[in-house]
């Protein structure tokens, strides 16, 4: 209904999922914005690895080399997404069950990278439903709003599908966005017009 960029925004919402934590994403090379110039890198290998990708950032426990290029000594308990849905599976009411995507080293841009537009995501039981709150720094209007929505309420359904254990079973319940800064960039402005 929010009229995402399919099936890019399906093949990369399932890529975060996947508990591969893959830089680049190999649906890098179909996202429908970028340039032949900068698709052509993917298809010729060319492509660089990036500061960080949201696979990355769901699955840190299992990168070879998570943000050690930048500070993180070690990523050795670091939690994943599937732990969040483990905790919403024993303690249904939690007020804790929160997938960061920020990292601390993300603060202040220390080493120059590139840091994610997400912050997190916070579910939360309510009644019958488990609800979503996303909580997200920066957004594109154009190329990225709508693809948010998107994989925001498909993690919804995924984390509701993953926590099920026969008591009470949750509902996808309500998603709701908190965006600091919510931009147009001018070059797009016509598509608004």
């Amino acid at each position: 209904m929010c009229n995402p960029d399919l099936p890019w925004a399906e093949e990369h919402f399932q890529e975060r999922v996947s508990g591969i934590p893959h830089n680049p994403p190999p649906s890098s090379m179909r996202w429908p914005w970028y340039s032949e110039k900068e698709r052509a890198k993917f298809q010729h290998g060319e492509a660089q690895r990036f500061d960080h990708t949201y696979p990355e950032r769901y699955w840190p426990d299992r990168m070879d080399n998570c943000l050690n290029d930048w500070g993180a000594d070690s990523l050795d308990g670091a939690g994943n997404l599937n732990d969040v849905a483990a905790l919403l599976r024993r303690d249904p009411w939690t007020r804790q069950a929160f997938l960061p995507v920020w990292f601390p080293e993300d603060t202040g841009v220390q080493h120059g990278q590139r840091v994610p537009c997400t912050l997190g995501y916070h579910f939360v039981r309510n009644k019958t439903q488990l609800d979503i709150n996303y909580f997200i720094r920066s957004c594109d209007l154009t190329r990225h709003f709508l693809n948010d929505i998107y994989m925001t309420g498909r993690l919804l359904h995924w984390m509701v599908e993953n926590v099920q254990n026969g008591e009470g079973l949750p509902y996808p319940g309500t998603l709701t966005m908190f965006i600091s800064n919510l931009h147009l960039f001018t070059a797009d402005s016509w598509r608004f017009q």
